[in-house]
């Protein structure tokens, strides 16, 4: 997983929307990347006292993933001001691949 986060995010996450996204699709994914305003978010009210740092889950942020797609990964920019969240699904049998080693990584890492 780490691996695969070095590939996909080399470059400050600002540099990322449109190169990350042709990488996923030339590993068979048609991928989604979405923003939120912290401070606009239902998390604000804890984010500005401190109590949140957009690590937590997308969802907290009032972020949905689109119709069919799983969650890659997600964090907050480099500037604090937004969260973010790249989704994906497989559209080739080597994007449906890619899911499965995405999802077997995590298992591996969340071993103690």
């Amino acid at each position: 997983m780490k691996a695969i986060q070095a590939v996909l995010f080399a470059e400050p996450i600002a540099d990322l929307v449109w190169d990350r996204i042709l990488l996923l699709r030339s590993l068979g994914l048609d991928g989604r990347f979405i923003t939120v305003n912290s401070f606009e978010s239902p998390m604000a009210a804890r984010y500005e006292a401190g109590d949140a740092n957009g690590t937590e889950s997308p969802g907290e942020y009032g972020m949905e993933p689109p119709a069919g797609y799983e969650l890659i990964f997600s964090g907050p920019s480099e500037d604090g001001e937004s969260v973010w969240a790249l989704y994906a699904r497989p559209l080739t049998p080597l994007g449906e691949y890619f899911m499965r080693e995405l999802d077997e990584a995590r298992v591996r890492e969340a071993m103690p």
